[in-house]
Protein backbone atom coordinates (compact mmCIF):
# COMPACT_ATOMS: atom_id res chain seq x y z
CA UNK A 1 0.00 0.00 0.00
CA UNK A 2 1.91 2.94 -1.36
CA UNK A 3 1.77 6.27 1.60
CA UNK A 4 1.62 9.72 0.72
CA UNK A 5 4.71 11.77 1.69
CA UNK A 6 4.40 13.57 4.79
CA UNK A 7 1.95 11.59 6.86
CA UNK A 8 2.36 9.63 10.16
CA UNK A 9 0.30 6.44 9.89
CA UNK A 10 -0.72 3.91 12.43
CA UNK A 11 -0.96 0.70 11.75
CA UNK A 12 -3.76 -1.17 13.36
CA UNK A 13 -3.03 -4.70 14.82
CA UNK A 14 -5.72 -6.16 16.35
CA UNK A 15 -9.65 -5.05 16.76
CA UNK A 16 -11.79 -2.70 18.99
CA UNK A 17 -15.27 -3.60 19.91
CA UNK A 18 -17.43 -3.74 22.73
CA UNK A 19 -16.15 -6.98 23.69
CA UNK A 20 -12.75 -5.29 25.22
CA UNK A 21 -10.78 -6.59 22.59
CA UNK A 22 -7.82 -4.15 22.51
CA UNK A 23 -6.15 -1.96 19.87
CA UNK A 24 -2.47 -2.23 19.57
CA UNK A 25 -0.50 0.61 17.32
CA UNK A 26 2.69 1.09 15.95
CA UNK A 27 4.03 4.61 14.19
CA UNK A 28 5.72 4.25 11.23
CA UNK A 29 7.77 6.65 9.01
CA UNK A 30 8.74 6.66 5.50
CA UNK A 31 11.83 8.26 3.13
CA UNK A 32 13.31 6.89 0.40
CA UNK A 33 16.88 5.53 -0.23
CA UNK A 34 19.37 8.63 -1.61
CA UNK A 35 21.46 5.98 -3.35
CA UNK A 36 19.13 3.72 -5.11
CA UNK A 37 15.67 5.25 -4.13
CA UNK A 38 13.68 2.93 -2.79
CA UNK A 39 11.11 3.70 -1.23
CA UNK A 40 11.43 2.81 2.66
CA UNK A 41 8.38 2.17 5.57
CA UNK A 42 9.97 1.24 8.87
CA UNK A 43 9.02 1.79 12.44
CA UNK A 44 9.43 5.06 14.29
CA UNK A 45 13.27 6.38 14.62
CA UNK A 46 15.15 9.16 15.77
CA UNK A 47 17.63 11.52 14.40
CA UNK A 48 21.24 9.89 14.67
CA UNK A 49 19.63 5.55 14.34
CA UNK A 50 21.00 4.22 11.47
CA UNK A 51 19.14 1.35 9.14
CA UNK A 52 20.00 -0.52 6.00
CA UNK A 53 18.93 -0.66 2.39
CA UNK A 54 16.76 -3.48 1.55
CA UNK A 55 17.53 -2.95 -1.99
CA UNK A 56 21.31 -1.55 -2.01
CA UNK A 57 22.11 -3.08 1.68
CA UNK A 58 23.83 0.66 1.86
CA UNK A 59 23.57 2.29 5.93
CA UNK A 60 21.86 4.79 5.85
CA UNK A 61 21.54 7.53 9.59
CA UNK A 62 18.43 9.57 10.31
CA UNK A 63 19.37 13.20 10.01
CA UNK A 64 15.70 14.57 10.51
CA UNK A 65 12.22 12.94 10.96
CA UNK A 66 9.35 15.78 10.12
CA UNK A 67 6.13 14.68 9.77
CA UNK A 68 6.49 11.17 9.44
CA UNK A 69 8.75 11.80 6.61
CA UNK A 70 12.86 10.90 7.05
CA UNK A 71 15.71 12.31 6.02
CA UNK A 72 18.59 10.07 5.01
CA UNK A 73 22.08 10.31 4.58
CA UNK A 74 24.23 7.77 3.72
CA UNK A 75 27.43 6.52 6.14
CA UNK A 76 30.40 5.95 4.82
CA UNK A 77 32.16 3.09 5.86
CA UNK A 78 35.47 3.08 6.00
CA UNK A 79 36.92 -0.49 5.28
CA UNK A 80 40.00 -1.93 6.90
CA UNK A 81 43.58 -1.83 5.16
CA UNK A 82 44.86 -5.40 5.67
CA UNK A 83 48.28 -4.06 4.08
CA UNK A 84 47.33 -6.81 0.57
Amino acid sequence: MPMPEGHCFRLLFGIHSLLGVWIMTAVVVSGSCPECETDLTVPELVQGETLSCPECMLTLRVEEVRDGRLTLQMVEVQLRDWGQ
